[in-house]
């Protein structure tokens, strides 16, 4: 007996446990921030205006400016070890964790480069006349401060198609940016990140085409961004020459994205004359006229 007292005496009294609350499960989140007022639609003027800019900066956008830029500092600041050229595939590769020239200029980054005049260089069944390629993820910057930027990809080909009809084709696909004075009133300042594919065809003289595929971003009010989607514009005989084929799409800063829809190459008489009516939410805003025609255009011919 006294035994079991004194192991009852020496055990230690049950650990009590707080209960667990049930979970609260609410029946909507509460939230705190207001949803600022995105304001009126934009008007069909205000798209109109803002897709005037995006055909001006698809004219600005000349690949070559890149290309040439950018072969431009390589020649005057690169050193024979900074940064290691190497051959990749017939391109000039180099890759560097910051080395710097006997001029101060450093190379940060990695980079493909490959550019032909006149290669006289045929696979069917193009014939091509020039090819400028450049890829990376790289900035050039002298002891001056300037500065370049390549975080993208640029290519830009010229070459006759199987009817000989003089092509210009290639993508613009990052974000560029050059801080030189040769660099003021150009693409390479305006900070428009975009990804454009392009194919402009010269018809004999007769006639020319354009078809683009892009996304840009960070353009001026009051469209800071647009979309167009097998977008073609021709003024071949038979077709109109004022209004595109595909679908345009233009985003306003409350994040709204307003469809324009065009009646396209096949439009005839008074249907075609630029204009197509733009939708948000499946509620018509109006009709949105837009001058297409500078975008039946070349870049400078190459060597620039």
């Amino acid at each position: 007996m006294i035994g079991l007292l004194l192991a009852l005496g020496c055990a230690e009294p049950p650990i009590a446990e707080d209960p667990v609350p049930d979970p609260v499960v609410p029946d909507a989140y509460d939230v705190d921030a207001e949803v600022p007022d995105p304001g009126a639609p934009l008007t069909p003027d205000q798209l109109a205006e803002g897709l005037d800019r995006v055909v001006a900066q698809v004219l600005r956008t000349d690949p070559s400016l890149m290309h040439d830029t950018w072969a431009g500092l390589m020649f005057e600041h690169a050193d024979p070890d900074c940064p290691t050229v190497v051959e990749h595939n017939g391109q000039d590769h180099w890759r560097e964790d910051g080395c710097v020239t006997d001029d101060g200029t450093t190379f940060q980054g990695w980079s493909l480069y490959f550019r032909l005049f006149q290669p006289q260089m045929t696979t069917e069944p193009l014939h091509y006349l020039s090819v400028g390629w450049l890829s990376g993820q790289a900035t050039i910057t002298t002891a001056a401060g300037v500065e370049l930027i390549n975080y993208g990809d640029v290519l830009h080909e010229r070459y006759l198609d199987p009817d000989d009809q003089e092509t210009d084709a290639g993508f613009v696909f990052g974000d560029f940016w050059f801080s030189g004075l040769d660099g003021q009133g150009t693409w390479l300042q305006d900070g428009v990140t975009m990804e454009m594919y392009f194919t402009l065809v010269d018809h004999h003289a007769q006639a020319r085409s354009t078809a683009l595929d892009l996304q840009m971003a960070y353009l001026p009010d009051p469209v800071p961004a647009a979309i167009f989607e097998d977008f073609l514009l021709t003024d071949e005989a038979g077709a109109c020459g004022l209004e595109p084929d595909g679908r345009v799409w233009a985003r306003d800063d409350a994040g709204r994205w307003y469809e324009v829809i065009f009646e396209g190459a096949a439009a005839t008489g008074d249907a075609c004359d630029g204009c197509g009516e733009a939708w948000l939410n499946d509620q018509s805003v109006g009709e949105v006229c837009v001058d297409w025609t500078p975008l039946l255009f070349t870049w400078s011919r190459e060597p620039r």
